[in-house]
């Protein structure tokens, strides 16, 4: 009885329980719950938020500096340049995909693929093959988390564990990235946005290099959530100084949601309940105008 598509609002959950209450024989919820339930949400007046990711989050780091490095390319699967969105393994095949469709017309147009650790794990190394053999040409970046954040935490094969806790036999990401025919393989930690920036860029310049082919660059950064202590161990508060000229890159291109525009100052401000103290920020804003906060 549950829908296939849309979204699970107050009104849907209703009829779903009505279903199911009616299989069971008995009686249905009052003809009015699902309005009520309705108007009851409504009436907290929540703010609208788009889906993001959490403060801190190494993909945010990831894929700001996958956008500067690579304005103009097409990204299939990519936070805050969505250019194609169809399933689990998807931007692997979608950007060979692409590849080809471009080069038989003898077009030059940059790709790059974002997938994550656990999604590469699941359907990532048939789609790699198929790419590696038929000469396709493209960045793809691994976005390797060390779990599987977005279903609840499950170990990945990387990790050493299983489900259960009991150990397992640890399969590198590396190692299967090489089995699939790649040359191209660095590791990276995101949070070194320059570092990063600069490894895109040669990626790039290898997929358009003769002998070249595809270059994989794995991002890796604990989740903040998994791993609370490994992912910041030392943690950066952060302030923004009058040198912010209101410019918003750090709200709309790097998208943390600790980070807001304040009315009063007219500036760029901190949500220190939300802030993860990464520190990711200071290296990301044009003006240099956030900075390490001087406690004393």
């Amino acid at each position: 009885h549950v829908p296939s598509q849309g979204e699970l609002v107050p009104e849907t959950v209703y009829n779903v329980l009505n279903h199911a209450l009616d299989e069971c024989g008995l009686d249905p919820l009052p003809s009015d719950a699902g309005q009520e339930a309705a108007a009851v949400v409504k009436d907290l007046e929540l703010p609208i938020r788009r889906p993001t990711l959490c403060a801190g989050c190494g993909h945010r780091a990831a894929f700001f500096a996958i956008r500067k490095a690579r304005p103009k390319a097409i990204f299939t699967l990519n936070l805050g340049a969505v250019d194609t969105c169809l399933d689990m393994g998807a931007a692997i095949t979608m950007a060979s995909g692409f590849y080809h469709a471009y080069s038989q017309d003898r077009e030059e147009q940059p790709i790059v693929a974002t997938i994550g650790d656990s999604t590469f794990f699941h359907s990532g190394p048939a789609g790699l093959l198929n790419a590696v053999y038929n000469d396709a040409r493209f960045v793809l970046v691994i976005l390797d988390n060390q779990t599987t954040a977005m279903t609840g935490m499950q170990p990945t094969p990387a990790t050493g564990f299983k489900a259960d806790g009991s150990k397992g036999r640890a399969i590198p990401l590396e190692r299967i990235v090489a089995g699939c025919g790649i040359d191209f393989i660095e590791t990276v930690d995101p949070y070194d946005v320059k570092k990063m920036i600069r490894l895109v860029k040669k990626g790039a310049e290898y997929t358009q290099a003769p002998e070249g082919g595809i270059a994989v660059i794995i991002a890796r950064h604990p989740c903040l959530i998994a791993y609370r202590e490994e992912a910041i161990p030392e943690k950066i508060r952060v302030t923004v100084t009058e040198d912010c000229s209101a410019c918003n890159l750090c709200i709309e291109r790097f998208e943390c949601p600790a980070l807001y525009h304040d009315e009063a100052s007219g500036r760029v401000a901190v949500n220190h309940m939300l802030c993860s103290g990464c520190g990711v920020c200071i290296q990301v804003c044009p003006e240099g105008a956030i900075v390490t906060e001087n406690i004393e």
